[in-house]
């Protein structure tokens, strides 16, 4: 009877932990599918998503995606990554499959593209000039917008890939046929091949104020303008457009004249030594002083003004000592050629003297 008793007591409890158990497995059940349900690639998702390629590749969408393998494929790493096949379009706009993966789960993925594709990455494969525009600041200023371009080749130039385009452009309502030039890559600034003596002074001037200052590395080549060819193009053009005629003009005297009378301001600058920032920094204080005199800019320049009552005299020792002798002497020659243009007269001379004596401003009286 007492035993009776005993287990009809312990019923209850025995019935609740059934339940709990019979309860327990139906869950663990439960999670156990639902996790098989979303490692398995089930639905497509990388249609309208991209993937960006190296070099001159550009970015590929892929369209119309489908899943290649409802079993997903288990990583060295222990992941387990869902394939899907996809449409793309290659270089010459042709439709391209390919075969695209992502990690599986629930929700949005990050596709990529599988290796082993032949896109081009590192040349260039493709026009990417059309629509570009190129400001001239001399001749015919103003927009050259390129139109119509094609691939015509490529070459190296330093370290750096150059990609040639033949374009179209009109001014003067006449239509030009010229070579463009750009570095391979997505989104590439595309130049004009050949400027004018003018035009290349002033982009020496832009390149070298702004460009050099933002150049950590010392590696001044990447410049577009810091090649071989070009450099000796400008230096002749400097000797024989610039130079050689101030100095006949002269009658043998050398560059040496007297300042004008109409000269207010005189900023004398020597001792240089190759220090590319260190003239920089001259020039931001002259700046800096006059700001307030109404002084009228040298084009192309954010330094220097170009203004008759502002006379600039450098007094030698140019390239020696200093790691940047080169970039100096290039953009004193730039600034040479280029306030030699306008209309009104700019107070710039370039002796070959030395004298040993720094920055300085010299207020002359009327």
């Amino acid at each position: 009877m007492i035993a009776t008793l005993a287990l009809m007591a312990m019923l209850p409890s025995l019935t609740v932990n059934a339940v709990r158990e019979s309860t327990g497995k139906f869950l663990q059940d439960h999670r156990d599918h639902s996790e098989r349900l979303f490692t398995k690639c089930r639905s497509a998702k990388c249609s309208s998503q991209s993937f960006e390629l190296s070099g001159d590749g550009g970015r590929l969408l892929f369209e119309e995606c489908q899943v290649k393998e409802n079993q997903p494929l288990e990583t060295a790493s222990g992941e387990t990554m869902c394939q899907e096949t996809c449409t793309v379009r290659d270089s010459k706009d042709q439709p391209r499959t390919v075969t695209v993966w992502h990690k599986s789960g629930h929700g949005l993925q990050v596709c990529q593209l599988q290796v082993g594709y032949d896109f081009c990455e590192d040349t260039c494969c493709r026009s990417k000039c059309s629509g570009q525009s190129y400001e001239l600041k001399t001749e015919w200023k103003g927009q050259w917008q390129f139109q119509d371009c094609e691939l015509k080749g490529s070459f190296g130039s330093g370290y750096r890939t150059l990609c040639a385009e033949k374009c179209t452009v009109v001014h003067t309502k006449e239509s030009q046929q010229v070579l463009v030039l750009r570095e391979s890559g997505p989104e590439p600034q595309c130049e004009l091949q050949k400027v004018g003596f003018p035009e290349m002074a002033i982009q020496f001037v832009e390149q070298l104020e702004h460009d050099a200052l933002k150049i950590t590395d010392g590696e001044y080549w990447r410049l577009p303008l810091m090649e071989a060819k070009k450099i000796k193009f400008f230096l002749s053009k400097v000797k024989e457009d610039v130079l050689m005629p101030e100095f006949q003009a002269a009658e043998g005297h050398g560059a040496s004249r007297e300042i004008s009378t109409e000269v207010k301001h005189v900023a004398i600058i020597g001792d240089l030594h190759g220090q590319l920032f260190n003239l920089i920094a001259h020039l931001i204080r002259i700046k800096e002083t006059y700001k307030d005199k109404g002084f009228i800019p040298l084009d192309g320049s954010s330094l220097l003004f170009c203004d008759p009552r502002m006379q600039y005299i450098f007094l030698g020792d140019y390239v020696d000592r200093g790691e940047r002798g080169i970039e100096l002497l290039l953009l004193l020659l730039a600034y040479k050629a280029t306030v030699r243009r306008p209309v009104r007269p700019c107070g710039f001379r370039l002796p070959r003297c030395s004298m040993p004596s720094g920055p300085d401003t010299v207020e002359r009286q009327p």
